[in-house]
Formats: C-alpha cells, structure tokens, sequence
C-alpha cells in the first residue's frame, strides 16, 4: 500500500512493491515497461485473477514461469526446469536446501548464481 501512496505521490512509477499475483500477471500480460498506468492495469487485473483462481493455482502458475538465471546462454525459466539445469534432480527429488535455494534466487537469479557466485548462493540460501 506504500508503494501505491508513493507512486501516486510522484505520479510515476517510484516503488514496487507486487503481489505473486501482480507479478503474474506482469510476466505473461503486460509489457516491462515501469510506469504508473502499466501498474494501475497490474492491480485490476491481478483482482480479477484473484477473483478466478485459487491461490494455488497462481503460485503454480507463477513457479512454472519465474525467470532463474541462465544456463550458459540460455535463460532458466520456472522451478522445474532450474531443479533439472542447477541440481540435476527433477524438482520432487530435491532437498529442503534445494528448495531454499530456489526460492532465495528468485529475488536476483543472476547475483546468486550457485555457479557464478557459490558464496552469495549459500549466504542467501541459510
């Protein structure tokens, strides 16, 4: 709600600050562009979203499409195909470590890179 107040405020694009269903509908919908308008529309249509789907469906839907990185030169796009490139395992034969990993390197997939950065990746990972 802060984040609305300050963009407001501003008049532009300021702070983000996006629910899982907002970044949905950001990845599949919306272009990347960070304005005011593009994020008035993210809000609606994140409701409507909402509104139709479980949040379990959202989150799946969003796990399935969150960028993780690169593979070489190619881009890592979902938990399932990340657990393939980064540990070799599909994503049930993964550990509780597996998973944190994940889930620490959706905020910035290229800065904690295991491969590129082991110690960045262990530090947000614990």
């Amino acid at each position: 709600m802060d984040a609305i107040k300050t963009n407001i405020k501003a008049r532009r694009y300021v702070q983000g600050g996006s629910t899982i269903s907002q970044q949905l509908i950001r990845m599949t919908i919306l272009r990347p562009e960070k304005t005011l308008w593009r994020k008035i529309n993210e809000v609606f249509l994140a409701l409507a979203a909402d509104a139709i789907y479980s949040k379990g469906t959202i989150l799946q839907a969003y796990l399935n499409r969150i960028y993780l990185g690169h593979w070489g030169s190619l881009p890592v796009k979902g938990v399932e195909e990340a657990s393939r490139n980064f540990f070799g395992k599909s994503l049930n034969e993964l550990d509780p470590a597996d998973c944190a990993f994940l889930a620490a390197a959706i905020r910035a997939p290229n800065v904690i890179n295991p491969f590129k950065h082991p110690e960045r990746a262990k530090g947000r990972r614990t």
